[in-house]
């Protein structure tokens, strides 16, 4: 005589007592290294999106440096330095604008020497002439990954060594 027809749930039942923990171990030894992988994709996120931040940041405060010319009046004051400041630091407010050091170098176009203005150029505004170049260099901290001594367990912490460049040159128009 046959038995009755087997449901789903009752082949899902055979199949785990037949599977004895198998499973289980399979992920205890598989687990923590897709839980890496995933940290490890997430921090490189986070790394490409900071870098890509501060980049455009350091573009338009090159931009805003250089449609500064001959603008004594608010926002620039007759510093454009000051003013492409505050423009980075807008743009960049997903970082922390504290920690974002910025370099400014302005190049007549005469002379084609630099004259490095960080972070203050007061007075420059009125004697910038089209055909200089402005040069704005921005470094910001970046997250790096080490171990806890002994556990091996990844943590993110700020390393002084690890920083994210960025760099632009605009022409004065």
């Amino acid at each position: 005589m046959r038995g009755a027809p087997q449901t789903v749930l009752s082949r899902f039942r055979d199949y785990c007592r037949e599977c004895e923990g198998n499973s289980l171990i399979e992920f205890a030894m598989i687990g923590p290294l897709l839980i890496a992988l995933l940290v490890g994709i997430v921090w490189l996120g986070v790394l490409v999106n900071n870098y890509i931040t501060l980049t455009d940041a350091v573009s338009q405060g090159a931009r805003a440096f250089a449609e500064s010319t001959n603008i004594t009046t608010a926002p620039v004051n007759g510093d454009p330095c000051a003013y492409a400041i505050t423009v980075m630091n807008a743009d960049a407010q997903s970082l922390i604008t504290a920690k974002i050091t910025y370099t400014i170098s302005y190049t007549p176009a005469a002379t084609g020497t630099a004259v490095a203005k960080t972070p203050s150029c007061a007075g420059f505004a009125s004697s910038m002439i089209e055909g200089d170049t402005v040069t704005i260099q921005a470094t910001y901290p970046a997250l790096g990954v080490v171990t806890t001594k002994g556990t091996g367990l990844p943590i993110f912490t700020k390393l002084a060594n690890w920083t994210l460049n960025a760099h632009t040159t605009q022409v004065v128009q």
